[in-house]
């Protein structure tokens, strides 16, 4: 094993010797694709958190604490702090309600009792497709993020109205010096291996960025306990029997591994006096998902986008977008006499916006913007029962925002969207966000509105899954629409932050999926009642003293979806899990040219109790599902900010799951790991 982590040091070393000079970053606004300028994270670090400067809202730079949109914000100290694997890990260890589960060969993840579906998720401000309520996320990697900027509920109208649930922007790493490179590499003792690397270039108006990395993940075996049906052999009246015998023992169960990798490039430039900006940005991401010793999944996804900023004076401009994102998932039959694929799923995304952004009084003054904004989709895929027939949508929408000063200590936020369907027609959804700054105390309440038509896949689906039963669509859904309200107050006090909020979502027709013909179909039906999420959160940052700091995060969901077990008795259909809890405790020291760094960090998901089909008897029963909770310790010395070096464990209380379902962490146990990052 020490053989490895030598050879994968020396590797790593050789990497950074010849990284190339590739780029750097575009001058990113607000205006452009979400994104803004380099924003120095030592600055942010000693800043009280509420002076952290977002763009997501807005689309403009502006801080935290003038923000009426409810925003939380994960820094890149709070990302360097959990040692991320992924872009999942970095959500799931920070964000509160956050829940994954592996359903076949996807990774799906809800958040507060909602799939990726009601989530809008992009990179940069890029919105990224979804697969059947999952968004494959390890085309992210989680050396590049700057930071994470999460808007709860669709309370932004710069934003597609099917963000039901929230909109997460992931913004990437942008170079702060005319040259910078950084190279990462990590080994576990499970036999996984990640590395990344990064490069930026500036010279006068043009800028380069260049990131990419890849992650190794072998096959690994679980032995969950259960009962297990043997024959056993016995010997009557001379003749040999077999009998069926139940006994307790240990399944084995297989969880595939993985190799993902991924690249991406953007390009900018920008006129001497500022009033024009332009970039051009294109990426590619791989995913190989084992299934078998004879199948494997493909997963590949190419991007491509581009946006123009023209200032038309110092309080107005013009700002257009365009990004392309082309997803394919393939089978591919590694034993054939010749390479054999099933294209599985293909599916293509044009997304542009034009938007006019206007100041009229200056910086500090209301801010509006109008926009148009076009999406066209396309799906194809044998799955849809069409003989691999692409089949078309598209959303023509037109919204507007204003953020206005009612008086010095409150400010409003409010807006709408009108989206004209291809299919479902004209759907209007409001907007609004209240802030009231009471000194040390700021309230917020906000409104939204939301609308998701049902997807291709809901429509047309008809898939026979492995013979057990068939997933089939629906031409009869109706789209789904939503009323949120959120009100969160929040406390600064000197070093102390403490963030709480509750919030109640009304989902009308919400699309689920239900048994039909005694479990011979699985067909996506409306709910034909009101589905009803409600919740809270509470979240503290406090630095105790200097170099020690500490975060809690606690999130509670109510989520009821209500079905009949085989006894007619009412049982919840709902797998979220109702409480859930992150935190963190991290102290650094720091003497001349070195610092060192102690970091423990942990999440817990509580146990619930849902009802689960079963096959034999034709119905649902209800089952328990049992709490888990997962801790991960580091250390790590740096010299400067040339070297970091960490040794952590994984899974430190070594939680090995007891039952197998969706909803269940499939952790092999603890793991330790070595990470060593090298930058100039």
């Amino acid at each position: 094993m020490m053989g490895k982590v030598r050879r994968s040091i020396i590797l790593l070393v050789g990497l950074s010797l010849c990284t190339p000079v590739l780029m750097a970053q575009p001058s990113e606004t607000g205006a452009m694709g979400g994104r803004p300028e380099p924003v120095d994270s030592g600055r942010i670090e000693r800043e009280v958190d509420v002076d952290e400067v977002v763009v997501t809202a807005t689309r403009t730079m502006r801080p935290l604490k003038e923000i009426p949109v409810i925003t939380q914000v994960v820094t890149r100290k709070d990302i360097e702090r959990i040692t991320p694997r992924s872009a999942v890990d970095v959500l799931e260890m920070v964000v509160p309600g956050v829940q994954t589960m592996r359903h076949g060969q996807l990774d799906k993840m809800t958040i507060q009792g909602l799939s990726s579906d009601y989530y809008l998720i992009m990179i940069d401000g890029v919105p990224l497709s979804t697969d059947d309520g999952a968004v494959d996320l390890n085309r992210i990697d989680p050396n590049s993020i700057e930071r994470v900027e999460i808007i709860q509920g669709a309370s932004s109208a710069l934003y597609g109205s099917s963000a039901i649930g929230a909109v997460i922007n992931f913004i990437t790493r942008k170079g702060m010096k005319p040259y910078e490179a950084t190279v990462k590499g990590m080994y576990d003792t499970r036999g996984t291996y990640t590395y990344n690397g990064f490069a930026s270039f500036r010279y006068k108006g043009f800028r380069s960025t260049t990131s990419g990395g890849g992650t190794f993940e072998p096959d690994y075996k679980l032995k969950i306990p259960g009962f297990n049906t043997i024959q056993k052999k016995y010997w009557k009246n001379g003749e040999l029997h077999e009998k069926d015998t139940i006994v307790w023992g240990y399944n084995n169960y297989s969880v595939p591994g993985a190799i993902n990798w991924n690249v991406r490039q953007a390009l900018g430039y920008e006129s001497g006096d500022g009033r024009f900006k332009a970039d051009a940005r294109g990426g590619y991401s791989h995913r190989t998902q084992h299934r078998n010793e004879k199948e494997e999944f493909l997963y590949g996804t190419l991007t491509f986008g581009s946006g123009i900023l023209y200032r038309l004076s110092d309080n107005y401009d013009l700002d257009f977008s365009y990004n392309l994102e082309n997803y394919v998932r393939d089978l591919h039959f590694r034993q054939a006499k010749k390479d054999a694929i099933d294209h599985v799923f293909s599916f293509r995304t044009h997304n542009g916006r034009l938007q006019f952004n206007a100041r009229p009084f200056g910086s500090k003054g209301p801010v509006f913007n109008v926009g148009y904004q076009t999406l066209e989709e396309g799906l194809r895929s044998a799955r849809l029962g069409s003989g691999g027939r692409r089949y078309n949508a598209s959303t023509n929408t037109l919204y507007a925002q204003g953020d206005i000063d009612l008086i010095p200590s409150v400010r409003m936020t409010v807006g709408g969207r009108v989206d004209f369907h291809s299919r479902y027609g004209a759907h209007v959804t409001p907007r609004a966000a209240l802030l009231w700054k009471l000194g040390m105390v700021q309230m917020r309440l906000s409104y939204a509105e939301g609308f998701r038509s049902p997807s291709p896949k809901e429509l047309y689906m008809f898939w026979d899954h492995v013979g057990m039963f068939t997933i089939k669509g629906n031409e009869d859904l109706k789209p789904e629409r939503s009323r949120m309200i959120i009100f969160a107050p929040e406390l600064n006090w000197g070093s102390l932050n403490v963030t709480l909020q509750g919030y109640y979502n009304v989902v009308s027709s919400r699309i689920t999926q239900r048994y039909e013909d005694g479990g011979k179909v699985l067909r996506y039906v409306n709910s034909s009642d009101e589905t009803k999420l409600a919740g809270g959160s509470a979240m503290l940052r406090w630095r105790i003293v200097k170099g020690l700091r500490a975060s809690l995060n606690y999130s509670y969901t109510w989520d009821y979806e209500e079905g009949r077990d085989v006894n007619g008795r009412r049982v919840n259909l709902s797998s979220t899990r109702p409480h859930s809890l992150t935190g963190g405790l991290s102290y650094r020291y720091a003497y001349g040219q070195w610092s060192s760094s102690v970091d423990l960090v942990g999440r817990y998901s509580s146990g619930f109790r849902a009802g689960v089909f079963d096959n034999k008897l034709k119905g649902y029963t209800p089952r328990w599902f049992a709490s888990y909770g997962i801790m991960r310790a580091s250390i790590t010395q740096n010299w400067r900010e040339y070297i970091s070096l960490t040794l952590g464990c994984e899974n430190l209380l070594d939680y090995k799951p007891n039952q197998l379902d969706i909803s269940t962490s499939l952790s092999p146990g603890r793991s330790f790991y070595l990470a060593l990052s090298l930058s100039i």
